[in-house]
């Protein structure tokens, strides 16, 4: 099975947010409970540490059962030499000092189909985008860092007399339980809120309904809360047909996608729009299957109107070098969407930070360094020798994870044969 590496970053899924604020709310009680100068400054030092080693696993569970695609494994690694990101099995980000390495294409089929991208910068470049040190852009001592403290105290109040804390062999370990009954009413409030936000959120879908060469009709979806909008569409092309290669293409147009023409020899057909026009348009009431009921779609897309807290549940342990070593949590929600149907939401994550002030971070591909220099740069952006600024390479890996060197690119193919 082949897929493209995606992120969906802006999906407007608002139950999600209600999820990650939960849990932010479950780390501050942990930094913030009786025992508060301890584990305040032990949190704050496993943020900002200049490097360490973090690994996280999320899962999520709809009405007891565990969510398809709910499950998160992620790792990441930072020092003061660059960062590595890796989620999944073969889908990683590196950052180092002379390049980024990124998984452009992943494949299930081991390294046989996933395709890599490097891009070099060297030479004074001042281009680094990412934090070269801590998880976090910030200094300890930027005033957001000390605005987030006192907004935590705040926020959090008496719920830290429901923490407790042990001892054993040097490692302090913090534990604590809310229900419902415990839970302050402007917490739910507030999600409720932010939830409530959910109901503007909409998806699109276009579906063929007839087509020919010089004419195509086709219908588009969009939900707007509990009202379903369908619009028909009618799009006329010319009769001429350009044949084109995939560069003279590229030239014309500017970009190139090739699952939208028909390719004869290799020359691709390309028809220009020359007239679009809507047909129809009807409003109907949506009900809850529209949003989960389609690729691409789930329970979590529903707009919600009520979110409440039913339970939250976090332990959290210190080591004996005062880092932040292992944390768990469960928060347990129970949301109403805006058809009215309740849906018990569980989120259990497990974080563990190892190796603070001491993680050394390399490329995980080996032998990178000694292939991709600045001279096989130049030799394929002959153009960009003097500005020292190149554009992309992208590769393969062999079967047994070194560089299949005859693979090296400028292009490639999204889905190789």
């Amino acid at each position: 099975m082949k897929k493209t590496i995606k992120q969906y970053f802006t999906r407007p899924v608002c139950l999600i947010l209600s999820l990650v604020l939960l849990t932010g709310a479950l780390t501050v009680a942990a930094i913030t409970g009786s025992p508060y100068d301890t584990l305040k400054k032990a949190a704050l030092d496993t943020l900002f540490s200049p490097n360490g080693t973090y690994k996280a696993d999320i899962s999520v569970y709809i009405n007891g059962e565990l969510y398809e695609g709910g499950g998160t494994k992620s790792q990441e690694q930072f020092s003061e030499n660059g960062r590595l990101s890796i989620n999944g099995e073969n889908q990683f980000f590196y950052h180092g000092d002379r390049y980024d390495v990124n998984t452009v294409y992943s494949s299930d089929n081991e390294n046989a189909d996933s395709w890599y991208s490097i891009y070099l910068y060297e030479d004074g470049s001042d281009y680094y985008p990412y934090p070269r040190t801590g998880l976090v852009d910030l200094s300890r001592e930027d005033k957001s860092v000390r605005f987030a403290e006192l907004l935590a105290d705040y926020f959090v109040g008496d719920l830290k007399n429901n923490l407790s804390i042990s001892e054993n062999g040097g490692v302090k370990t913090i534990s604590g339980t809310l229900t419902s009954s415990q839970i302050p009413e402007i917490y739910n409030a507030g999600l409720s809120m932010i939830a409530a936000t959910g109901s503007s959120i909409y998806f699109s879908e276009q579906k063929t309904i007839s087509e020919t060469d010089t004419k195509r009709v086709y219908q588009e979806t969009e939900l707007r809360g509990k009202t379903k909008i369908i619009r028909v569409y009618e799009e006329e092309f010319s009769d001429a047909v350009n044949n084109f290669s995939k560069e003279e293409f590229k030239e014309i147009y500017g970009y190139f996608n090739e699952e939208e023409y028909i390719k004869e020899a290799e020359k691709y057909t390309y028809r220009d729009t020359i007239n679009h026009k809507l047909i129809s348009e009807k409003q109907i009431d949506a009900v809850s299957e529209d949003y989960y009921s389609n690729d691409g779609r789930n329970i979590l897309n529903l707009p919600m109107e009520e979110v409440n807290i039913d339970y939250v549940s976090g332990t959290a342990q210190v080591g004996e070098d005062g880092y932040l070593s292992d944390a768990e949590g469960t928060v347990r929600i129970i949301a109403t969407s805006i058809f009215g149907d309740k849906y018990e939401i569980e989120a259990v994550i497990n974080v563990s930070c190892a190796n603070m002030g001491t993680t050394e971070v390399k490329c995980p591909i080996p032998g990178i360094d000694e292939i991709f220099t600045k001279e096989l740069f130049e030799s394929y952006y002959q153009d960009n020798k003097s500005s020292g600024y190149y554009g992309g390479l992208y590769f393969k890996l062999n079967a047994d994870g070194t560089i299949d060197k005859s693979s090296i690119t400028t292009e490639y193919n999204f889905d190789p044969a």
